[in-house]
C-alpha cells in the first residue's frame, strides 16, 4: 500500500494516489450537489462497516472497495454531531481498496458518520462502535491475577489460509490461557500457558512450562500490545512452537472479556507430526497443510517446516477464579 499525505480542504488528512497538491483554501466541489455523468463506472462496491452497523471495534478503521482505480474517490469521517475526525485515506497498490484510518482510535460506544463519494455522488453511512474501549471500571489494578481463554475456534484465520480452521481445531485439545500477573496505570505483565478442561472446568496444566512475557507499557489501557520471542502450544501430545509472537486486544470495561484481539507469529510444525498421524516425520504436518493448498515456509534455520500464523477477531472470556502460577520444568543435562 503506497500513498502520499495531503491536507484536504475540509480538514482531514488523506492519503491518495499521487496527483497535484490542491490549495487548501480552494473549493474543489467534491461534496457539492450537481449533475453526475450518466453511466459512470467508478463506483463503491463494498463498505465496512455498513450503514446501521453496531458493535464496530473502536480500533478497526473503516474500509471500502471500488470497481476500478480513480483519483476522485473521497471519504470523510465525523462524529454524530458533525465534528470531523482527522484521518488518513490509504489506497492499496491496485487502487481498489481504501482504508479510512483515524489519527486516533474511534470513541467507544458512540455513533459515527462515514461519508464516501464515487462518480455517482455522495453516500452517508452511520455506524456505532462497541463498548470495548471504555475505561476499566475497577482501574488497571483490577486485572491483576485474572485469566482468560483464547477462543481460536470462533476467530478469523487470515493465515495459514484454508488450513487455519484445521490448525485451530488441533489447538482445541488444550485451552490456551493468558493471565495478567501485574497491571498498573503504566505497565502490564503477562503470563500464559496451556490448560486442561474437564468436568471440573478449565485449569492450568502443570505438564507444560508457562510462557514468559516482557513487562510492556499499558498507557493505552484498556488496549494492550505484547510481544515475546516464542511460546509452545500443545497440539495433542505434541508441541507447536510459535516464534515472534505478537498479541493485541482490548479488555472489556468489567475485565470479563478480551475482544478485538489479534495473534500472529511463525509456527514450527516439525514437532507436531503426531497430530497429523506420523510423529516420526517432521514434514507430516506440512504435508497435511499442502493437501489444503497451504505451503510451509523456511524456518529460521532454513528447514521447510514453518508457517505464518495470523488470527484476527479473536476473543477471550475470563476463566473465573483461576490465577496462573509460573511453572518451570527441569530438562535433562
Amino acid at each position: 500500500m503506497s500513498c502520499i499525505r495531503l491536507l484536504l480542504p475540509w480538514g482531514m488528512l488523506a492519503c491518495a494516489p499521487a496527483r497535484p497538491l490542491v490549495d487548501p483554501l480552494l473549493d474543489t466541489g467534491w461534496f457539492d450537489d450537481g449533475p453526475w455523468e450518466l453511466g459512470c463506472r467508478e463506483r463503491l462496491v463494498e463498505v465496512a462497516p455498513g450503514d446501521g452497523a453496531e458493535r464496530w471495534y473502536w480500533r478497526t478503521p473503516p474500509r471500502f472497495t471500488v470497481t476500478q482505480p480513480w483519483e476522485g474517490y473521497q471519504a470523510q469521517l465525523s462524529t454524530s454531531d458533525g465534528l470531523l475526525i482527522p484521518s488518513t485515506l490509504e489506497v492499496s497498490d491496485d487502487g481498489l481498496t481504501y482504508t479510512v484510518r483515524p489519527d486516533e482510535a474511534l470513541a467507544p460506544d458512540a455513533e459515527h458518520v462515514l461519508e464516501l463519494e464515487d462518480c455517482d455522488g455522495r453516500t452517508e453511512l452511520r455506524f456505532t462502535t462497541s463498548t470495548l474501549g471504555l475505561p476499566l471500571e475497577g482501574g488497571t489494578s483490577s486485572l491483576s491475577g485474572r485469566t482468560w481463554q483464547l477462543d481460536l475456534a470462533r476467530a478469523t484465520w487470515l493465515q495459514p489460509g484454508g488450513f487455519g480452521p484445521t490448525l485451530g481445531g488441533f489447538l482445541e485439545s488444550a485451552p490456551i490461557l493468558v493471565g495478567v500477573r501485574l497491571a498498573t496505570d503504566d505497565v502490564v505483565r503477562w503470563i500464559g500457558t496451556n490448560g486442561t478442561g474437564g468436568t471440573g472446568g478449565i485449569t492450568q496444566s502443570i505438564k507444560y512450562p508457562t510462557w514468559a512475557f516482557p513487562t510492556v507499557p499499558f498507557g493505552e489501557a484498556p488496549y494492550f500490545e505484547v510481544e515475546t520471542a516464542g511460546i509452545e502450544l500443545a497440539v495433542g501430545d505434541s508441541l507447536l512452537p510459535i516464534s515472534e509472537l505478537r498479541f493485541t486486544g482490548t479488555f472489556s470495561a468489567d475485565g470479563t472479556r478480551i475482544g478485538g484481539a489479534t495473534l500472529s507469529g511463525s509456527g514450527d510444525t516439525r514437532f507436531a507430526g503426531g497430530a497429523a498421524g506420523n510423529a516420526a516425520d517432521p514434514g507430516a504436518f506440512c504435508q497435511l497443510a499442502e493437501g489444503l493448498g497451504v505451503q510451509c515456509e523456511p524456518c529460521a534455520d532454513g528447514k521447510p517446516y514453518c508457517m505464518t500464523v495470523e488470527v484476527v477477531d479473536l476473543s477471550a472470556p475470563e476463566v473465573p477464579g483461576l490465577t496462573l502460577v509460573p511453572v518451570i520444568l527441569e530438562t535433562a543435562p
